[in-house]
């Protein structure tokens, strides 16, 4: 009876080592394979997957406050560009990649500056590829598997590309087939080297190769391109204030803390903000999108505009000059929509010290600017000849000044509200 028990006993126990050990194995497993729980100074948890470099590859962080927010690699951005003949597409294409050179991680920028002239009415916004609009030329917040996913989804795969290593390999699509129906089901040759292929999956491709660029035709002729953003995460944010808000871009110590070249897409106002972070905060020259269709193009401290910058509205005024903290402050040029114009001084958004304000109708102002209007030594010049020189209030003529007529009669004298009071003997 004794034994019985004793073997029992020692058969739990080898179980419950062999259990241990496999514990313990499948933890060291999951540590090899890169599987981490951090917690940082600023009481944020990760937990998810790194690389040998400890650098985060994919998981989630759990903030102070006790929002979430998923992160992976980018690995690519990808834009579409739609409803473009494309025979004459590819004529101009040319010049968004060259051969040999990697865009790296300030894709971005170089996106965005080496648009062809040819294709600038696709590009609204001044060329700014990453507008959202979904017209013309859309930038993807989706991974690149999700949008093949849709693709095929919408029985819309790709028929037709080119990949380029940075190695300098291209790799061309060469499927046998007349139709595609899966991105899962490809054929793909070197160029200078038929004999070399591979076969099957295009994610699995691009995670073997390191690719420099890429360019695909889908079978509705939309055209999409692959740019590498290799060292880029992409922060979802789960929950909080800031659900469903994105972060793309660099961060610092590899924690979750932008810092560096990104873009940032706002869910709620459906804004796009692309520049340089700093310690989270949005400092120095940025580019915003603005979904009511307004930008700003400038410099920023501190996620405010200060410095020099311009604002466009939707209405088409445009606002090129100095900002601080976020107001128009300092020396500034607005034209505005009606065909007005000033050109002077601001403070807190307001016209505000000398000042030249020429009217659509021809008339011109140039004096002294209070709070937005009139108001100090002035002259007043209309289309039609004739001429005030004096004091302003309100936006009126009041106080002393001199009135020429266009006959080339003139008063000296007082004014009150625009009307004289009182002429003064010379």
């Amino acid at each position: 009876m004794v034994k019985g028990k004793s073997r029992r006993a020692s058969i739990i126990l080898i179980i419950f080592l062999l259990a241990v050990m496999l514990v313990v194995g499948a933890i060291i497993y999951a540590y090899m394979m890169g599987m981490r729980y951090i917690t940082t100074a600023s009481n944020t948890k990760f937990f998810g997957f790194v690389d040998k470099n400890d650098n985060i590859k994919n998981g989630r962080f759990w903030l102070e406050d006790g929002t979430t927010v998923s992160v992976e690699l980018q690995n690519y951005y990808i834009v579409e560009i739609k409803g473009v003949d494309i025979g004459y597409l590819d004529s101009v294409a040319s010049t968004l990649y060259k051969p040999g050179i990697a865009p790296g991680d300030d894709v971005l920028e170089l996106i965005n500056g080496l648009i062809p002239e040819e294709l600038a009415e696709l590009y609204p916004l001044n060329h700014f590829v990453f507008n959202n609009t979904g017209e013309g030329v859309s930038f993807y917040k989706d991974s690149m598997e999700s949008l093949l996913r849709a693709y095929d989804n919408q029985e819309n795969p790709p028929q037709a590309g080119a990949f380029y290593t940075q190695s300098g390999i291209e790799w061309v699509l060469a499927s046998t087939k007349t139709k595609n129906t899966s991105y899962r089901d490809f054929e793909l040759v070197q160029a200078n080297d038929r004999g070399k292929r591979y076969k099957g999956d295009i994610l699995t491709f691009l995670s073997r190769e390191k690719i420099a660029f890429a360019s695909l035709t889908l079978a509705n002729e939309d055209l999409i391109y692959l740019y590498p953003a290799f060292n880029i995460s992409r922060f979802k944010y789960e929950n909080g204030n800031n659900a469903n808000d994105l972060y793309i871009g660099e961060t610092k110590n590899n924690y979750f803390q932008m810092n560096g070249k990104g873009i940032y897409y706002y869910a709620k106002a459906g804004n796009i903000a692309y520049g340089t972070f700093v310690s989270e905060q949005k400092t120095g020259r940025f580019k915003i999108l603005f979904a009511d269709g307004d930008s700003y193009d400038g410099d920023l401290i501190d996620s405010k505009k200060n410095g020099e910058g311009i604002w466009i509205w939707n209405n088409g005024t445009i606002y090129e000059g100095q900002f601080k903290d976020g107001m128009k402050h300092g020396s500034g040029i607005t034209i505005y929509s009606d065909g007005s114009s000033y050109i002077g001084s601001y403070s807190e958004d307001a016209r505000h010290g000398e000042g030249i304000f020429t009217l659509a109708n021809g008339d011109v102002y140039t004096g002294t600017f209070e709070d937005d209007v009139f108001s100090g030594r002035g002259s007043y010049q209309w289309a039609s000849g004739e001429h005030y020189t004096g004091d302003f209030e309100n936006n009126s003529i009041h106080g002393e000044g001199t009135y020429y007529w266009a006959s080339g009669r003139t008063y000296t004298g007082d004014f009150e509200n625009g009307r004289m009071v009182r002429e003064r003997i010379r």
